[in-house]
């Protein structure tokens, strides 16, 4: 009883780490992104019609 619940346990943190793994990766795209966007305004910016 007590091995299962340290194995479910395990399995709960290995998910966990898994999920701010995620969380980083998707912050560091938006961060990307933002700062692409920004480049695409300031160029785009500079024609005129």
């Amino acid at each position: 009883m007590v091995e299962s619940i340290n194995v479910d346990i395990t399995h709960i943190n290995t998910l966990n780490q898994q999920g701010v793994d995620n969380l980083r990766q998707t912050l560091e795209a938006c961060n990307s992104l933002e700062e692409q966007a920004a480049r695409l305004q300031q160029l785009v910016g500079s024609f005129r019609i």
